[in-house]
């Protein structure tokens, strides 16, 4: 979870299966052939236990017994081996130090990756937040993700490197990322400035805290209108 969530690692079928993101495989050229399958064999008010196992016939039948290519896999067993021994270090300077100590192309590359296309910011911000929501329930881990969105997606750098990461992919795409702090001031982001994100909202702030006890206090018949955003011409 921690290697995914800081590297932004794509997976493939084989990937998604062994991961448990996936339970089942039909190859891309068969999905319309399922989708069609599906909406002739369901019936109305057909739900429960029922309803799972015609899914489950109908995937079998369509998928004919073919599986998922391992070809190009990420989580072999020796990635595997790699990404426990580095990644369940405590911070992201000794996932670093890890990295830097394995002797095989998949540590090197995934350092290569994430000095490249990872904001060293977001990945100290990740790894804390997966580790408190490991003892969170999903009320809580809901509103801490929603105020980090905002944390991000409304403040320049050095305080986020959302901005830049925007400009480097989807503007300019020139894929030449100038994250500040960088990697090599890594030092400069401490442990006050993540908690910066993790902090409540602002009084003020122009969508408010997400309420976690009522659930429809947010929706758009209480909230109060948000204000209308003005689309700036250069991010």
């Amino acid at each position: 979870g921690r290697f995914l969530a800081m590297t932004g690692t794509n997976l493939a079928a084989w990937d998604c299966l062994r991961a448990g993101v996936g339970t089942h495989f039909v190859p891309s050229s068969c999905v319309p052939k399922l989708r069609k399958a599906l909406l002739s064999r369901f019936k109305s008010k057909l739900i429960g236990q029922e309803a799972m196992k015609l899914c489950q016939e109908i995937i079998k039948e369509i998928a004919a017994g073919r599986q998922a290519s391992s070809a190009d896999c990420v989580l072999a067993d020796d990635n595997v081996e790699v990404i426990n021994r580095c990644f369940s270090a405590p911070s992201v300077e000794e996932i670093i130090s890890r990295l830097k100590t394995e002797t095989g192309d998949f540590a090197l590359l995934t350092l290569q990756k994430m000095f490249q296309s990872c904001s060293p910011t977001s990945c100290k911000v990740t790894l804390r937040a997966m580790q408190q929501a490991a003892t969170m329930s999903i009320g809580p881990v809901l509103q801490m993700e929603y105020r980090l969105s905002q944390r991000f997606t409304t403040r320049p750098q050095p305080m986020s490197d959302f901005f830049e990461g925007i400009r480097a992919v989807l503007v300019e795409k020139d894929r030449r990322q100038k994250w500040n702090p960088s990697w090599d001031a890594l030092h400069e982001i401490t442990e006050e400035k993540v908690d910066m994100f993790f902090s409540p909202l602002e009084e003020g702030h122009r969508c408010g805290e997400l309420p976690t006890e009522d659930l429809w206090a947010f929706c758009q018949e209480k909230r109060a209108p948000f204000p209308e955003v003005e689309l700036k011409s250069k991010l």
